[in-house]
């Protein structure tokens, strides 16, 4: 019997990526929605902690690409924390859920 062969990610498919732009620009940054997200980001929050640093909120836009996370970097704690509401509700997420409850 063939070894199951895992399909490959569907992250980087325009329809599973939430998109942003920074105030007053026009360029357009792509990250992936949560559903698609690495496992290892994922596990780092399914323990439910109520006080995430700054570098594990960082740590869930990894997955997009070099620039997303650059740009995500040059916010105000205000500013991330509007984006990353926005991400959640777009992602389907809801407040205290995580992605790992959303499977279930």
């Amino acid at each position: 019997m063939a070894p199951f062969a895992v399909p490959e990610s569907k992250r980087s498919i325009r329809q599973n990526q939430y998109e942003f732009t920074l105030p007053g620009g026009k360029k357009v940054y792509r990250i992936p929605k949560a559903k698609f997200l690495p496992v290892g980001i994922i596990e780092k929050f399914d323990g439910g902690q109520k006080n995430l640093s700054i570098a594990d909120v960082l740590a869930m836009f990894e997955g997009g690409d070099k620039a997303a996370l650059d740009a995500i970097r040059t916010l105000d704690s205000e500013q991330l924390q509007a984006l990353t509401k926005d991400w959640q509700a777009d992602s389907g997420l809801t407040v205290g859920e995580s992605e790992a409850s959303t499977d279930s």
